[in-house]
Formats: C-alpha cells, sequence, structure tokens
C-alpha cells in the first residue's frame, strides 16, 4: 500500500470515523509499533472502507455505533487500580476494534455486519475492563428485541469476573441504569423497559448472564449476544456449539465476542478459531462476517527486546504495568523454566505444551507445504516407521539428504472412528486438507503402511527402513520379501544421536517438512537426559493427546542416516 492517498478513505469521513480509525493511521504510518497480523488488520479495515462504495460490496460503515459506546464508556467509571472512580476513557486500539464491531453494517436493513469480533493480545492490557460495558450496551443500546446476552468462560468464577464488573457498574451509576431500564440481581441483570412498535408501546424484556463451559441445561436459548472470556481454555465445544446453534433463531444480527490471550494448547477451539482469524487477515480465507485482530510478537522476534514487548501489549503506553512486566521477562530470561508462561500471557505466543522442547519459531521456520516428494525421484532415502496401538495416529516418514539439509515428508494415518471421537479440532481440518489419512476401521490396518513403502521404493531409492519395534514383525518380514533392508528400532536411550541430530537440525533450520501435523508432533515433544546426557523424548504422559508420532519415525529414520554414513553409533541402549 503506497503512502500517498493511504488514508484517503478514512479521512473523508465525518469527525467520529476520523476519531476512530486514528489508531490504523498511527499503525501504518510506522508511529505506533505492532506486529504483522495487526498491520494486516488495520489494511483490511482501510480496504473495507473503499470498497464500501462498490457494488460487490454490500455493507457501509456507520461510526454513530461506535461513538454510542463510546459515549456510555465515559458515563461508567473505572472499576480498578489507581484510577478508580474516574470516567472509563477508551484507548485508540480499543476505540477502533470496538467501533470496527458495531459499525460496519448491512446495506440493506442497516443491521451488524459482523456476527464473529476476535480480540487476541497479552495479558494486562484491560481487555475485558473494556467491555464491561457491552452487556448493558447490547441489552439497551442495541435496538434488539428480547435481547439475551450471555457471559461464558471455562470456569462459572471465571465468567463472573466480567459479570461482576458490569454489575458493579449498575451498582454505582443506578440514575442511569433506571433511564435504561436496567435492573441488577446477583445471578442476573435484566432489560425491563417500554418500545414503541409500530405505533404501539410494548415492554422489551431481556437478561444477561454468566455461565461455564461445562454447564448443562444450555439448550433452548436463544441468544443475541454471547461473550467468551479467556476462549484460549476453552476444552470442548460444547456450549459454543449450544450457542451458535441458539443464534441461527430469527435474530439478524447476533454477535459471538471472543477476547483471549494465547494458550499452550494447539488441539482445541481456542486455537482453531486464532488460526481462522490468521488465514482471514492473510488472505487464505474469506469471511466477511467475522472480524478479528491479533496483537503479538512476530516469529523471529527476540523476545526480550522492548519493541518486541510492544507488539503483543497494545496498552503498553496507556498505564500498562511495566515493572510488573519487565520483572517476567528478566525471570524468564534467567530461567527457562519461567518462558513458557512468558511467551504464551506476556507475548500472546501461542505454544503446544506449557514445557515444550523446541521454539515455535524454530519449527516453524522448517514448514514448507509447497515441498514435494516427486521432486526428490531417483534419489536415496531413509524411511522410519513409528507404530501404534490399534486406534492411535500411525506415521511413515521419508527423509532425503540435500546439501547441509534434511528434508522430511511424513505421512500419518488414524481410525477413522478416532478422528471423530478424538476431541481435536486440528484432526477434521488436517483430514481435509490432505494431511491426515482415515481409514474406515476402528483399529489401525498397518498392510496400508507397507503397501505405502513399497509404492515408494519403485520411486525412490531407500536405503533402509526403520522400523519401531513394537508389534511390527510381520511388516518387517513382509517388506523384506520385497527385497527391502529392514531395520528394527528400540525407542529409548539407543536413539541419543539420532535424537540430538534432530535437535541440531530443527535449531540450524536444516529440516524442511510440509505437513502441519509434523509441525504439531514437534511442539508436543519432551525431552529429559539421563545422568549421561542421553537425550530422550517423549509424550508428557502416557495419556496425553498430544502427538508425537512424526518426531519418533523421524528420529528413526536418522538414526539409520547416521549408521549408514559410518558414524559411531551403539544399537543397544547406552547406560
Amino acid at each position: 500500500m503506497s503512502c500517498g492517498g493511504k488514508f484517503a478513505a478514512i479521512d473523508a469521513g465525518n469527525l467520529e470515523q476520523q476519531d476512530q480509525y486514528a489508531y490504523v493511521k498511527d499503525v501504518l504510518s510506522g508511529k505506533i509499533i505492532t506486529g504483522e497480523y495487526t498491520k494486516l488488520a488495520c489494511e483490511r479495515s482501510i480496504r473495507d472502507l473503499e470498497r464500501a462504495s462498490t457494488p460487490d460490496f454490500p455493507y457501509h460503515y456507520d461510526p454513530s455505533k461506535g461513538k454510542r459506546y463510546q459515549t456510555l464508556m465515559s458515563y461508567l467509571t473505572i472499576l480498578e487500580g489507581t484510577k478508580m472512580g474516574q470516567p472509563f476513557e477508551m484507548y485508540p486500539y480499543q476505540l477502533w476494534s470496538i467501533s470496527q464491531t458495531l459499525g460496519w453494517v448491512n446495506d440493506s436493513d442497516d443491521y451488524r455486519r459482523f456476527s464473529f469480533s476476535y480480540d487476541e493480545m497479552g495479558r494486562g492490557n484491560g481487555k475485558t475492563s473494556v467491555i464491561t460495558g457491552m452487556p448493558i450496551y447490547f441489552l439497551a443500546c442495541d435496538g434488539e428485541g428480547g435481547p439475551q446476552v450471555y457471559v461464558s468462560a471455562l470456569t462459572e468464577a471465571q465468567a463472573r469476573i466480567l459479570y461482576g464488573f458490569t454489575y458493579q457498574h449498575t451498582q454505582n451509576h443506578p440514575a442511569l441504569m433506571s433511564q435504561l431500564g436496567i435492573e441488577a440481581k446477583q445471578e442476573e441483570i435484566r432489560l425491563d423497559k417500554e418500545i414503541v412498535v409500530n405505533g404501539r408501546k410494548i415492554g422489551n424484556r431481556g437478561f444477561f448472564r454468566a455461565v461455564s463451559s461445562d454447564a448443562d441445561g444450555l439448550h433452548g436459548l436463544n441468544p443475541s449476544v454471547v461473550i467468551f472470556d479467556e476462549f484460549h481454555t476453552t476444552k470442548t465445544r460444547k456450549v459454543y456449539d449450544i450457542f451458535q446453534t441458539g443464534m441461527l433463531k430469527d435474530r439478524p444480527q447476533t454477535l459471538t465476542k471472543i477476547i483471549t490471550t494465547a494458550g499452550d494448547s494447539m488441539e482445541g477451539l481456542g486455537y482453531s478459531m486464532h488460526r481462522k482469524c490468521v488465514d482471514i487477515l492473510q488472505g487464505n480465507l474469506v469471511d466477511e462476517t467475522f472480524f478479528g485482530c491479533i496483537w503479538a510478537a512476530d516469529e523471529g522476534d527476540n523476545p526480550f527486546e522492548k519493541s518486541t514487548w510492544r507488539k503483543a501489549n497494545p496498552s503498553w503506553d496507556f498505564g500498562f504495568n511495566r515493572k510488573k512486566f519487565e520483572k517476567n521477562a528478566a525471570d524468564a530470561k534467567r530461567s527457562k523454566s519461567e518462558r513458557a508462561s512468558f511467551f504464551t500471557f506476556n507475548l500472546n505466543i501461542w505454544l503446544s505444551s506449557s514445557s515444550q522442547w523446541l521454539e515455535s519459531s524454530d519449527v516453524n521456520a522448517g514448514l514448507d507445504t509447497s515441498l514435494k516428494i516427486e521432486d526428490f525421484k531417483g534419489e536415496p532415502c531413509w524411511i522410519g516407521v513409528d507404530m501404534s496401538s490399534v486406534r492411535d495416529m500411525t506415521c511413515v516418514s521419508t527423509v532425503f539428504k540435500r546439501d547441509d539439509t534434511f528434508y522430511v515428508f511424513p505421512k500419518y494415518w488414524l481410525p477413522e472412528a478416532t478422528v471423530e471421537g478424538a476431541g481435536n479440532e486440528l484432526y477434521p481440518a488436517w483430514v481435509r486438507d490432505g494431511y491426515l489419512t482415515t481409514q474406515r476401521r476402528r483399529t489401525i490396518d498397518y498392510r496400508e503402511m507397507r503397501d505405502y513403502i513399497i509404492d515408494l521404493s519403485k520411486t525412490y531409492e531407500i536405503e533402509t527402513v526403520n522400523v519401531d519395534k513394537w508389534g511390527s514383525e510381520n511388516m518387517m518380514e513382509e517388506l523384506e520379501d520385497e527385497g527391502l533392508t529392514v531395520w528394527p528400532v528400540t525407542q529409548g536411550k539407543n536413539l541419543n544421536l539420532a535424537n540430538k541430530l534432530f535437535e541440531e537440525s530443527i535449531l540450524e533450520h536444516k529440516i524442511k517438512f510440509n505437513n502441519p501435523i509434523f509441525r504439531w508432533n514437534c511442539l508436543n515433544v519432551y525431552a529429559s537426559y539421563d545422568h549421561l546426557e542421553n537425550l530422550q523424548l517423549s509424550k508428557e504422559n502416557k495419556m496425553s493427546t498430544r502427538k508425537i508420532d512424526g518426531v519418533h519415525a523421524t528420529c528413526n529414520a536418522l538414526h539409520s542416516y547416521i549408521r549408514d554414513g559410518s558414524q559411531p553409533l551403539s544399537t543397544e541402549v547406552i547406560w
């Protein structure tokens, strides 16, 4: 986007619009340091203004909606900290984000365009405090008949944080609440006000309630607005799906508002929603009903530089607790055990576990979905196989070496029943995108892996097939019958050198791969050393659903690569 005329669409609007877009100007002019996702969100909001006058874009921006919320918040007061009791003044980024959510409407009926609004940032930025007025707004100021507003979180205690703040507003401002028709109870905040419809006065009644993600008895709801707090902690789709299906009823401008920080799981609904937002911002997915912005450190940023800190914390210049943040950074720099929480909660970086072995930036550097195994025809390769329990993930990893870089092509299988019942939001997407193969059985049929390896041998020069010793006797014999060299591999300390080679190659960005499941596997690995510094790789625990099969299969292949290279490697356990 060129600098000349870049902000013409903003400046063409009234003063309210210019005020609401001031943050966008500051970001795109470089006045404010932000990450790439924030810049993409700002660029999208300008493009929308430019498209508003075109026939293919059926929306227009109404700044009076955001102004109405800003005015409501100015009547309310700050509830915590040194500024407690002072009128609430929205920060520029807050005004922009909320005005985007509320201000874009359909040309045909002026109903709200966005049915989803997603804000993700580091902790301590006031993401909850700025929406404490939303329940009041959506009850009394949104023009909704019989509004039903909910806040949901993992626990009722978490959900009631927002509820408690909104309740406190109602107690602090009784005259305003009376004018709006708001009455507050401990368990429910109610709307009861007369409105005029078709020239006749009728009562408009609604409510605001807090529920947890494990709540029962929520079927039959007719929500107008649902606010999800700390969405990264959501473990199941249960309550989310109940609300979404409830919103199919006759409400033309329902809204799902999500506020969250990054989490330490890439399996759940939280990360799935994060990825959806990223795909929209990057232009990989078009959804005109989804607004989102992510404030986060960029890949490759130095986590201990102040410029990085600002990217994930848009309130940095507005009463942000810098001393506490700097202490967290110092603790993380000194102690690796502190880094996971610092990266996740302070820098807003998604991790696969709270004690992961590899940094996501190092792993992400190796992902290249444009890689094709067909481009390696006729080249030597080493194959590693990680066998699974009968209902679990199985992987065959084919490893090539060009110059000083390993190219890894893992193929994964899961029973169809496991995909449907595992509760992992990523599995169906991986199946859809061709990264995961399902079998229409309740248990894994290893003959399919055998046939896949035999087919590979017809095109590539397979040096050895290195098979997880567990339960693989039949496969090994059948592959040997096809003339392949097969080596059994025992998981454990004898893979020390292969594990260390894998680690070194990841850290030096000398492993390339084309399957995002492999990325997920890498970020799920826990590493430990014995008293002789043997490196062992494992899951967090035996019951963990965070799979590492692709890493094990690849290290099996590297085990043979080291051996074939005449490097010292014991096939026995090193004690």
